[in-house]
């Protein structure tokens, strides 16, 4: 689903237009991507909380650990305890 899809279906839902619906989302996405890269993790009740990690090349000695070292950047998500409970009922499959 992109975000002029959800926007659609939120001004469905709501007395916002899908204008306001989809700066709201850009806006969300934002400081998201901010808190994120100053290291911070961002929690959304119901959601989940995503977080940073890094995949750094190994090195002897502090200055050694550079942003140069750095391989890969990943954005995790951890589900919240809500979103949890909506999987439960499925079983496991191979």
């Amino acid at each position: 689903m992109d975000i002029d899809t959800m926007a659609n279906a939120i001004e469905s839902k709501s007395s916002l237009t899908v204008g306001d619906v989809k700066h709201t989302i850009e806006a969300l996405v934002e400081q998201l991507r901010k808190v994120l890269t100053q290291g911070n993790k961002v929690k959304i009740e119901g959601l989940g909380t995503f977080h940073m990690t890094l995949t750094c090349l190994p090195g002897e000695t502090e200055k050694e650990c550079t942003v140069k070292n750095i391989k890969r950047v990943n954005v995790r998500f951890i589900p919240d305890k809500a979103m949890k409970l909506v999987n439960a009922s499925r079983s496991m499959t191979r």
